[in-house]
This record gives C-alpha cells, sequence and structure tokens, in this order.
C-alpha cells in the first residue's frame, strides 16, 4: 500500500513496494512516514535529501489515485499499522490533522498551509512566510523547499534596455506582456488602449510559441498602432512614435524582463499554457500580474503571497495595471516585495533538514 525509499545506505531515488527487506522491517513498519496530498509535489532534490536523512523514508499520498483516501480514520488505522518512528507532513491535507494526535509518534510539519496543524503538537513547524506565520503562531518561516527555489537565475544584462532609454528619460512607461497564449494578445492590445486614456507608454508584447509570431502580428494590425517588431529594427532605439514593440525570439524575449516596468504573466489569464518564467522577472524586482489559469508551484505561492498581483480574469487588467504604471513608489514597492519574497525562498530546503535533524 505505501512506498519506501532507501537513504545513504542504499537507493536514495526509486521506489519499492513495502514489504522489501530494509532495516524498519520487512513489513515497512517503524520507517519515518511522508505524508502529503496527492496534490502535493515534492522536488527529486528534496525527496532525495530526506532519504538520506530518514533512513528509510516511506511516503503516504492522501486522495483518489493516493495509498489513502482523503479520510482520517484510514490514515489512523495505516499508521498504527506501520508504527513510524516519525511523521512528516508536507504542505497541506485534504482533511483535517486532528488524526495525527491519535497516533504515538513525533511530528514534524514541513510548508504548513492549513490552521489546524497548530493544534498537532508538532515538534517543529515551518512556514513559508509571515503571512502563513500569522495563522501558526510557533511556526518557523523558513521559505518553502516544495517550491524547488534551490538558487537565482543569471540576470540578463542591459544592452537590450538601451533601445527604451530614451522612452523612460521622457516618463514612457514599458508595459511587458511576456510568454502569451492564444486570445491574450488581443487582451493585452485592449487593455493597453484604455491605459493610454491615462499616460503615454509603450506595449511589448512576445507570443511563446514561435508559430504563432507571424499570424499574431497580422492580426494586431486591426487595432492600428503603430508597431516595430525588434527583428526588423535597425535604429539603436525605439522610435517615439512607437506603441507597440513585438517580440519573436526566445532569448531577447528573456532579456526583455530586465527593461520592463511591470510584466503580465501569459499563459494564466485566458488560456492556460506552459509556465512563463516566474522567477527571473521577480529577481529582478519587476512587479508581476498574473491571472489564475495554469500557475507553476512558484507562481501560485507568489500570488497567494502578494508577491505577485493577483488579478481573476482579463477584465480586472486595467485596474490592476494603472497603479502599477503611473505611480513609482508602488511599482517599487510591489517589485521590492516580490524579490524579498523570491529571496526569502532561496536556501529553504537547507534550512527545513537542518531543523529535521
Amino acid at each position: 500500500m505505501c512506498r519506501w525509499c532507501r537513504g545513504s545506505r542504499g537507493f536514495v531515488n526509486g521506489w519499492f513496494r513495502w514489504g522489501h527487506p530494509g532495516p524498519a522491517g520487512r513489513d515497512g513498519t517503524g520507517a519515518t512516514v511522508l505524508m502529503r496530498d496527492v496534490a502535493t509535489v515534492v522536488p527529486a532534490g528534496f525527496l532525495a535529501a530526506l532519504g538520506s536523512l530518514f533512513d528509510p523514508l516511506a511516503t503516504v499520498r492522501f486522495g483518489p489515485g493516493g495509498e489513502v483516501p482523503a479520510d482520517p480514520g484510514a490514515a489512523i488505522r495505516l499508521l498504527r499499522r506501520l508504527k513510524p518512528k516519525h511523521i512528516v507532513v508536507a504542505g497541506r491535507l485534504p482533511c483535517r490533522a486532528d488524526f495525527l494526535c491519535e497516533v504515538k509518534a513525533p511530528v514534524s510539519w514541513i510548508s504548513a498551509e492549513q490552521d489546524d496543524a497548530g493544534r498537532v503538537n508538532a515538534r517543529v513547524i515551518t512556514v513559508r512566510g509571515r503571512s502563513q506565520q500569522g495563522r501558526l503562531p510557533g511556526a518557523l518561516v523558513t521559505g518553502d523547499p516544495l517550491l524547488g527555489v534551490d538558487g537565482l537565475p543569471s540576470l540578463p544584462d542591459e544592452a537590450l534596455c538601451e533601445r527604451f532609454r530614451p522612452m523612460h528619460e521622457r516618463g514612457r512607461w514599458v508595459l511587458y506582456f511576456g510568454a502569451t497564449e492564444a486570445d491574450e494578445e488581443a487582451a493585452a492590445y485592449t487593455t493597453f488602449l484604455k491605459l493610454s486614456r491615462r499616460g503615454v507608454g509603450l506595449l511589448v508584447l512576445a507570443p511563446r510559441d514561435p508559430a504563432r509570431y507571424e499570424p499574431v502580428y497580422r492580426d494586431a494590425m486591426r487595432f492600428h498602432l503603430m508597431t516595430n517588431r525588434h527583428a526588423r529594427l535597425l535604429t539603436s532605439f525605439v522610435p517615439p512614435q512607437t506603441r507597440v514593440y513585438y517580440l519573436e525570439d526566445a532569448e531577447v524575449a528573456r532579456r526583455m524582463y530586465r527593461c520592463a516596468d511591470v510584466v503580465v504573466a501569459g499563459g494564466t489569464l485566458a488560456t492556460a499554457g506552459p509556465q512563463p518564467d516566474a522567477i527571473l522577472p521577480l529577481a529582478l524586482a519587476r512587479p508581476v500580474v498574473a491571472g489564475p489559469l495554469g500557475l507553476s508551484p512558484v507562481l501560485a505561492a507568489a500570488r497567494v503571497d502578494g508577491a505577485v498581483r493577483a488579478v481573476s480574469g482579463l477584465d480586472d487588467l486595467e485596474p490592476a495595471l494603472m497603479p502599477l504604471l503611473t505611480l513609482a513608489d508602488e511599482r517599487k514597492r510591489q517589485g521590492d516585495a516580490g524579490k524579498a519574497w523570491l529571496d526569502a525562498q532561496v536556501g529553504a530546503a537547507q534550512r527545513v533538514l537542518a531543523l529535521l535533524r
């Protein structure tokens, strides 16, 4: 029913059925048990480190497709049979946590999300940030090892940004819709036109799929906005009459994050798609706005914690973007908050492992 992996004395990343011979007994009893919801993903590197720290380590997943249904009674019966020497809970459980009080084993809870985690009398509770700590007195802020943010990316240089320097000097803002999906480009144009009533700016657009570069560009002509394509611009600076700057190269699209005043995460608003780079704009202290669709773990967590400005859909874009584009203090506050949040996630795995030892 359960699965277990050997740590430093055996197989680290593999999975075996209970009953495989091991130091915890042939039926798997006496192991450390890692409990999580089926939707909670544990990064491979962090899982391997847990397997080395707790040898052997078993995993129990709650919910459809897991080893145990989302039922406290079933969990109690399983844990009593396994007689774990230690229980580690990761993230959120799909049921109330009170059942853990019925099992005679020390409990540690990492990346706690639910309020009743504080009722378990755990030896240690770690949380992602201050907002979770406020609901769980006594929890330790370590960052979230489940996000897998092991380090910061290399940052692009400012060479591309030189093209936009005259615009910034004239007080024009630069709004970047990165890695857009179907229907999001039209929303970008209509939102830009609404924003332009309150100030003059530049829209930078980068569809994610190269197969859509040409169709999206042709369709954009109906908005009658002066558009320059990066690949065909021969001047050193973006011409002042330009309203839209169109990117058709993945590396240029990545470098553009440094040059933007505000970033809108494509693939989160109208059509869910492969996630755009959420870490890079946060590392650059750029304000990021994201919708609710297809979120990566990092983007979803940042959105919940306010490190990314959340919108529920396309209709909310204009009111969310307006203060970020027109108020420098608001833009800096959101950008600094995003970077501070990301910095707090780096090294979370090492901090949590040190507490579990």
